[in-house]
């Protein structure tokens, strides 16, 4: 039904001056642009950033067609998960007031979402707030950490020896958990297999991609010398380059936020850069975001755009990744000076697409 839809719609391939190709229906063209509608949503293209309009082939309709049936799977996906928390929030409420009820004598007072006893209140483990719109933004997945443990449907932990950029930490699944609706990846002076620190890693590989949207993390960050927290982004495809790093700091100089392009062909790759000064981002939380499209990357922090790119835009499905590495080209190794352990905190992980606008 999907495909058929689709053909009915006679929708066009675009390829792109600059490589990469789009496909979807076009919704409204002007002498200096054009506007297609895919699957996250719609976006301009000017004239002169495109080489060719032409008839998909059968295959890229049923691509296309794919696509738009996993991103609905997605959006259901995340409305069943949060009828189940809800589900689970008020029958957790209703055993708490049965079991409450079975100690005579043992003073309670009932308060929505919170049980006051003895004077202690105790908290329920769920977001007091409601996710904020963001005009031209639908949410498509999210990952608030409300529960106890990570929600392994949404993210792989790695359990590795990385062997890359000298790096010296052991990634292990025993340094990620969930605490007080945070993530949390804790840096250790801990030796694991040859390597003398531990350290974490989570990705959405194998579990969800998208191509253009908004990424958004919210978190607060480790420091002191050797230390590399990282937000960052890769191919589903596995190649690299391209990689996209939404946030990188180097412990060191915790005031500073490096914001990456990579792009080109190992190993002749290249990259487009800028590191923005700021507060110290290891005292409390701050929120890096990232918008992408067709034609563009802006990078954000605490709202206002700090960089831009317009060239070598990646046109692929991509995962996110968060981490902190331990020693390293970028960040050298831990010293004396190094304060071990070190938490990276994340509040939030949120991704949208651009709406849809009807015309």
């Amino acid at each position: 039904k999907v495909l058929e839809e689709i053909k009915a719609s006679k929708p066009v391939k675009v390829t792109l001056a600059a490589g990469g190709v789009i496909i979807g229906k076009v919704v409204l063209e002007s002498a200096d642009s054009v506007k297609v509608e895919v699957p996250t949503g719609v976006i301009t293209l000017r004239r002169d950033r495109i080489s060719v309009m032409s008839t998909p082939s059968e295959e890229e309709i049923a691509g296309l067609a794919r696509e738009r049936l996993r991103l609905e799977q997605v959006a259901k996906e995340a409305e069943r998960q949060k009828e189940l928390e809800s589900q689970k929030a008020v029958e957790k409420e209703k055993a708490e007031k049965i079991a409450a009820k079975k100690k005579p004598g043992k003073p309670v007072v009932f308060i929505p979402k919170k049980i006051v006893e003895l004077g202690t209140a105790i908290k329920e483990k769920i977001k007091p707030m409601p996710i904020p719109n963001i005009p031209g933004w639908k949410l498509i997945w999210h990952d608030e950490f409300g529960g106890d443990q990570l929600d392994m449907s949404k993210w792989r932990v790695e359990n590795a020896a990385l062997v890359k950029n000298n790096e010296l930490q052991y990634y292990s699944p025993q340094n990620v958990y969930v605490r007080d609706g945070k993530l949390v990846l804790k840096s250790e002076k801990k030796e694991k297999d040859g390597r003398p620190y531990t350290s974490g890693l989570v990705e959405t590989k194998g579990k969800f991609v998208f191509q253009y949207g908004r990424v958004e993390v919210r978190a607060k960050l480790p420091g002191t010398k050797g230390m590399w927290p990282a937000h960052w982004m890769m191919p589903e495809r596995g190649a690299w380059p391209p990689e996209i790093d939404i946030m990188e700091l180097v412990g060191s100089f915790p005031d500073r936020i490096h914001m990456t392009n990579h792009y080109g062909v190992y190993p002749h790759n290249r990259y487009d850069t800028k590191v923005f000064k700021g507060p110290d981002y290891t005292k409390d939380f701050h929120v890096f975001a990232l918008e992408w499209d067709a034609d563009e990357l802006r990078w954000y922090i605490d709202g206002p755009q700090r960089f831009s790119v317009k060239r070598n835009v990646p046109h692929e499905p991509f995962y996110i990744i968060l981490n902190t590495a331990v020693g390293g080209t970028m960040p050298r190794n831990p010293d004396e000076t190094t304060v071990f352990p070190q938490y990276h905190e994340i509040d939030y992980v949120r991704v949208y697409a651009k709406e849809i606008m009807d015309h």
